[in-house]
């Protein structure tokens, strides 16, 4: 069995060894581990974070091989927080995992927060609905949240950011939902901060008849985005924001 000081000994050198005490006390809901989701968590498990809540209802589809940590060609029909959950007691074999096979709305969120006093909620979810109800019990409950935008249809990761909800102007995703909740912009809003591109997004690609197809997912778009969410979950918990 390895010590905590030896699986995070560069994370101690980078972070120090107060970092390092704050991510093992800290408690993290992850809400969706699927592209962004599921690299989110692999970060946040080596760099020792103390608990996390998987929450998702999904399975592994053949489609999600291009870009979901998850999914591979054996993993296909598997639970995602199954898959999850074995994966972060591999890297740190003292993180505390609960898995929450559902589809979580803002009201079942607000029961999550009381019963797991989360230090940081993760938002990545692809649900519109949903992510509006999350967003609103976050500010309500002022509550630590961090939302990933829309990454689909997206190609370049050098356009990808951290903003504060109330600052969000690129991503149609974003300002539609700070339309949604009526957020005023001049107002700031500290305990929810957003990772979204400010690129332009493709087309949508149309079939012959000039149906929609599946959206457009690039992996380094996906990865990127949940390395920023966990980021920035990290920069909350160590240093406060």
């Amino acid at each position: 069995m390895y010590t905590q000081e030896q699986i995070f000994q560069r994370f101690i050198l980078c972070k120090g060894a107060d970092a390092l005490k704050a991510m093992q006390g800290a408690t993290v809901i992850q809400l969706g581990v699927g592209a962004v989701g599921g690299f989110c968590c692999e970060i946040l498990a080596r760099c020792g974070l103390g608990q996390i809540i998987l929450v998702d209802f999904d399975t592994v589809d053949i489609s999600n091989v291009n870009r979901q940590i998850v999914a591979t060609t054996k993993t296909v029909g598997q639970n995602k927080t199954e898959i999850m959950k074995n994966r972060v007691l591999e890297i740190n074999p003292e993180i505390k995992v609960t898995e929450i096979k559902e589809k979580v709305d803002g009201k079942r969120v607000a029961e999550l927060i009381e019963l797991y006093k989360p230090t940081v909620i993760c938002d990545c979810i692809d649900m519109f609905v949903q992510k509006c109800e999350i967003i609103k019990v976050c500010l309500d409950l002022n509550v630590s949240l961090v939302s990933s935008m829309g990454a689909a249809r997206k190609t370049d990761p050098g356009m990808i950011k951290i903003v504060k909800l109330n600052e969000v102007n690129t991503c149609p995703l974003a300002k539609r939902i700070k339309k949604t909740l009526e957020i005023d912009p001049t107002k700031e809003i500290k305990n929810i901060k957003c990772i979204l591109s400010s690129e332009k997004a493709m087309p949508h690609p149309k079939d012959e008849e000039g149906n929609r197809l599946s959206l457009p997912s690039f992996s380094v778009i996906t990865t990127v985005f949940g390395v920023w969410v966990a980021h920035a979950t990290i920069q909350r918990i160590v240093t406060g924001w």
